[in-house]
């Protein structure tokens, strides 16, 4: 070998170690951590009808209250609706005759596999994860708040109630506006805009949420009727009330809350035409939307009088209650409160019962949380490990809770390393009052101490 071609040789060696080199430091500075998911779960939060779920090869019936997680399999049986909070805060409503599966819930996918019937989504508009709800290769991806998916044979249909929703379909993807209601069938690869009325269970998730008809004809014959019958509605309702109330004494419109052998009995003279929530608490007037420690049933029925036993969640001793008309996400006018003494089952007693529940008042592994911060940037420092991350909640009220109460917000964070946030004034510029709390998955441990920021 020439002394030329030994230096060629030695340039050449020196290139591939210089780029081996490279490429090896190149190759150390890809992070090789990722951030891991966090399991969420959910409630079923309303329940009216046979709600099952798959366990081995059997069908067992969920309760209200009950929680479902990830892998779970539920259907409803003929007549039957059900409802299920996140953790995230986004809903799940089952129509009848309805089966699915959850094949993912956690901090960065909710995913929701349909095999026959209809499902209502209302996806929460914080939420930075996927959520999506699939059928056989069809997939309707949110981009925004609330769509409703069903599945009929061998056609699926997607109705956009609010923002947009990605469809993924036989290797096409299209984005579906607001108010557009479209179909794809199983062996067609076309997507057909349908024009069809809301069905019965689309109608009550619309109420559920609170979204009015747009259409101009609907709201004009809404207030025709609603001033031919002004006079005749007040008449009716007067009447209800002679009829309930002694005329000696000057009772006003409203909601009254009794107590007899343990159970709670209300009487209203006012509408309820969305139903009832009963809200009780250790702490005095709960409220819906619930603060840290309330519980709530709902009852969808619009009879003006009723009654509910109700069960001790938070272990033997006094709670408060109150029963308010339900508006559709939020509540109007609420009843008295009363006090009622529940025990818990199964209790071997009351100090039994504090000993063993008392520590899980679900503080995990963190001893204390201080947040600190001046206009829309906040942080914190943390005693402990949160294992399932942090929500930052924020209101013009004080003392802002999860789950929230309504004119609250929050922020979710998985990470236990997440020591910092960003907020918006949501409700208008102004003086708000924020908090961080330690997540346990459905609400919150240990607070942080309360400071106030100005957002513009």
């Amino acid at each position: 070998m020439t002394s030329i071609s030994k230096t060629l040789l030695g340039f050449a060696l020196l290139a591939v170690v210089g780029l081996g080199g490279y490429w090896y430091g190149t190759m150390q500075e890809i992070p090789t951590s990722i951030e891991e998911s966090v399991a969420l779960q959910g409630e079923v939060v309303f329940l009216s009808g046979d709600l099952l779920k798959k366990q081995d090869a059997h069908w067992v019936t969920v309760n209200l209250s009950d929680t479902v997680t990830e892998a779970d399999e539920l259907r409803t049986s003929a007549g039957a609706r059900a409802s299920m909070l996140f953790d995230d805060g986004s809903v799940l409503r089952l129509d009848e005759k309805t089966e699915v599966k959850i094949a993912e819930m956690n901090s960065q996918s909710i995913r929701i596999e349909m095999k026959d019937g209809g499902v209502y989504n209302r996806v929460s508009p914080d939420d930075v994860r996927v959520y999506a709800v699939e059928h056989e290769g069809v997939v309707a991806t949110a981009l925004g708040t609330a769509f409703y998916v069903e599945v009929e044979g061998e056609e699926t249909l997607l109705h956009v109630v609010s923002h947009d929703v990605e469809l993924s379909y036989h290797d096409k993807k299209e984005t579906i506006s607001e108010g557009k209601k479209v179909s794809v069938k199983k062996e067609s690869t076309d997507l057909v805009e349908k024009e069809i009325e809301d069905n019965a269970f689309v109608a009550w998730n619309k109420e559920q949420e609170g979204y009015t008809d747009s259409v101009k004809e609907t709201e004009e014959a809404e207030e025709e009727e609603e001033t031919t019958t002004e006079d005749e509605d007040t008449e009716e309702l007067d009447e209800e009330v002679e009829a309930v109330t002694p005329p000696v004494v000057a009772t006003p419109k409203g909601i009254q809350v009794s107590v007899s052998n343990g159970k709670v009995y209300w009487n209203s003279s006012i509408s309820l035409e969305k139903g009832v929530k009963v809200v009780w608490s250790k702490e005095g007037s709960p409220t819906y939307p619930t603060r840290s420690g309330d519980r709530y049933i709902y009852l969808s029925s619009s009879v003006q009088e009723g009654n509910s036993s109700l069960s001790a969640f938070d272990g033997t001793g006094t709670y408060y209650v109150r029963v308010c008309e339900y508006l559709g996400g939020s509540c109007g006018t609420y009843s008295n409160q009363v006090s009622l003494y529940l025990v818990k089952e199964e209790s071997p007693s009351a100090d039994a019962q504090d000993k063993v529940e008392k520590p899980v008042i679900q503080s995990g592994e963190v001893s204390s949380i201080s947040i600190a911060g001046t206009g829309k940037n906040v942080s914190w420092t943390v005693n402990g490990n949160s294992t399932k991350g942090f929500k930052v909640v924020w209101s013009k009220n004080t003392s802002p809770t999860y789950p929230t109460r309504s004119g609250d917000k929050y922020h979710y964070f998985s990470s236990p390393d997440k020591r910092s946030d960003a907020l918006t004034s949501f409700d208008g510029a102004g003086t708000y009052y924020v908090r961080v709390c330690e997540y346990l998955g459905g609400k919150c441990g240990v607070y942080s101490n309360q400071i106030q920021v100005n957002l513009e």
